[in-house]
């Protein structure tokens, strides 16, 4: 199935770009920017996009880092009657104290907390940014999730079977897709279910 929608975007694909040339030769230069304008500015256009994923991916494994680092700093889950025997979060068990915490641990255990904290932000403050920069030369963002799949303008990265589903819907986002002055810039890559 996931081999036949790819086949399926493939040639939808195709046909819209030979529509687009077509369409492009038969209006000259009638459009507003020109196309050596369109050509200059898209690779700018690819670097941001590319940039927008990087730091994307980024602050999804930082998310994750925080993630773990917050169920280690928190201990192991209260006792229970198989490990009773053991009290105390797993730090003050590797490092001997059971008394209480160590303030110097707790202080350094807020200082990652804080650090995690200020590195997710600044990657969200990047990402907005380069949100609207892109918004600013007319880039617009494909929003598939909860849609149904559209060969045209997404690639299926996956195709997961669920019953009960009536179509095709896009149940996550893999990749971001783009439309640029109303024309496909880069296909989303989604995940896919299908009844």
């Amino acid at each position: 199935m996931r081999h036949e929608v790819n086949l399926q975007t493939r040639a939808a694909r195709a046909q819209m770009e030979q529509t687009a040339e077509a369409l492009d030769a038969l209006d000259g230069a009638g459009a507003a920017p020109s196309a050596d304008d369109d050509e200059a500015v898209r690779p700018l256009l690819k670097t941001l996009v590319d940039v927008y994923d990087a730091l994307g991916l980024a602050l999804r494994e930082v998310q994750r880092v925080e993630d773990a680092v917050d169920q280690l700093l928190e201990g192991p889950p209260p006792p229970t009657p198989a490990n009773a025997a053991r009290k105390g979060s797993w730090w003050r068990r590797w490092f001997g104290r059971r008394s209480g915490p160590d303030p110097q641990q707790v202080t350094a255990a807020a200082d990652i907390r804080r650090f995690l904290n200020s590195l997710v932000t600044g990657y969200r403050m990047s990402l907005e940014r380069i949100d609207r920069a892109l918004a600013q030369h007319d880039l617009e963002v494909i929003h598939c999730v909860g849609e149904r799949f559209d060969p045209e303008s997404m690639e299926a990265a996956e195709v997961v079977t669920q019953g009960g589903r009536t179509g095709t819907e896009v149940l996550e986002e893999v990749r971001r897709g783009y439309r640029w002055r109303g024309r496909l810039f880069r296909c989303a890559q989604v995940r896919v279910a299908r009844p």
